[in-house]
């Protein structure tokens, strides 16, 4: 989900998850979110019932990542949560890495489940750094999801 873009049934799972998180830690909950436990637990039951995010939310950590950008100083990310690849292309001039990247982006542009994002890079080794929610295994996170759908 691209910052400030995404069906409204993923904001609303994410403001629950964030509240259901928030009250593990003790801090004040998600305005607009409900108050009340069961009523989160429940909203957050509905929507992985009729979205599947528990199961969106798996096959997140498993990307498959193909690279051809250990020499471009640029780096097109191409992050594809339907097929579950992360494809990594470098480019040594700068046009055709910004031309590459806007018709990736316009091509896309409509699908929640593709994000793409051009980087200059000095290290095609540190883009991990760089960019950790790419790379990330959100393990705890489903985790987490799990054990609010189950509290009752």
């Amino acid at each position: 989900m691209k910052f400030g873009t995404g069906e409204n049934w993923w904001r609303e799972f994410f403001a629950l998850m964030s509240s259901e998180i928030a009250e593990l830690e003790g801090m004040p909950l998600v305005p607009g979110t409900p108050t009340a436990r069961e009523e989160r637990r429940q909203r957050l039951e509905d929507i992985d019932a009729v979205h599947e995010v528990t199961a969106r939310l798996a096959s997140f950590k498993q990307v498959i990542q193909r690279s051809t950008a250990e020499d471009g100083k640029y780096i097109l990310l191409d992050l594809d949560l339907d097929d579950g690849t992360l494809e990594m292309v470098g480019y040594s001039d700068d046009e055709a890495a910004t031309n590459a990247y806007a018709d990736l982006e316009t091509r896309t542009r409509s699908n929640p489940f593709r994000d793409v994002v051009l980087v200059s890079v000095d290290d095609a080794s540190k883009l991990q750094q760089a960019y950790p929610n790419y790379f990330v295994n959100i393990e705890v996170f489903i985790h987490l999801v799990n054990r609010a759908i189950a509290v009752g």
